[in-house]
């Protein structure tokens, strides 16, 4: 995850890493990009029903369990 202002360098430090984790480990990347700024916190992050205590993921932590299942 990267955070920061914007023009800070999140974008050119991701790419760069990608790029460098292909080159050397020759391993295939994959990224996700999330803008929580369009969607509000339970969208986000998921929430819990409070009356039948089932979870409902939200986006992150929906690609969060997509990429611990590989």
């Amino acid at each position: 995850m990267l955070v920061g202002p914007s023009g800070c360098g999140k974008s050119a430090a991701w790419k760069v890493l990608a790029e460098a984790i292909e080159r050397v480990d020759k391993i295939k990347t994959e990224w996700y990009i999330i803008d929580p700024k369009a969607i509000i916190k339970d969208e986000l992050y998921g929430k819990l029903d409070a009356t039948t205590l089932e979870w409902t993921d939200g986006v992150f932590t929906g690609v969060l369990r997509k990429i611990t299942e590989n």
